[in-house]
């Protein structure tokens, strides 16, 4: 999604300036936004590889999920680059398609957590308590969805969403720096 510094809800000119006097930041979101699709794709894989064995059909779900999430960020950065008029009304529509093409995909980067957290909890990898925080992160980024597409002026609501998808964060930084521990 736009940067708030960047995209101004219904307002064309005020969006139009924002791109202009912050080109570099809406440039380097496109490329933010690149680099998830890939490392979505690495990411997922990497997984798969890492629980096909605990789980083969959690697992397999658990890659369709992230990887169906990886056209609509490609359609995302596609309809930005797309924007080369000056028009406002027409660099107004293209990101109202990109921000809809990005609310697709955050369904599916919520859908694909689910699995996860079931193959986290069946590999004894890792604690247990992270799997049931990656459902919760699931749940967190679907109510998000349904939030902005239902009732999309109580963006104050978000903040439940988002506490909610801060489990995925845990299991990203426990990966990290605690790792797995796999029984040889």
């Amino acid at each position: 999604m736009s940067p708030p510094l960047i995209f101004v809800l219904d307002d064309l000119t005020g969006t139009t300036a924002n791109i202009q006097k912050h080109e570099t930041l809406f440039r380097l979101g496109i490329i933010g936004r690149i680099a998830t699709a890939v490392l979505m794709v690495y990411i997922s894989f990497c997984l798969y590889l890492l629980f096909e064995k605990v789980d083969k059909d959690n697992a397999k779900l658990m890659l369709m999920l992230a990887l169906i999430s990886v056209p609509f960020i490609g359609f995302d950065v596609f309809k930005i680059l797309s924007i080369g008029s000056e028009d406002p009304a027409y660099i107004y529509q293209c990101l109202n398609i990109s921000r809809t093409a990005q609310t697709i995909a955050e369904v599916f980067w919520g859908l694909w957590l689910f699995p996860l957290g079931i193959l986290v909890i069946k590999s004894n990898y890792f604690p247990k308590i992270l799997g049931y925080a990656l459902m919760a992160s699931c749940m967190g980024y679907l109510f998000g969805v349904f939030i902005k597409v239902v009732f999309p002026s109580a963006h104050h609501l978000l903040i439940i969403a988002d506490s909610l998808a801060f489990g995925e964060l845990v299991f990203a930084l426990w990966f990290v720096f605690k790792g797995l521990k796999i029984d040889q």
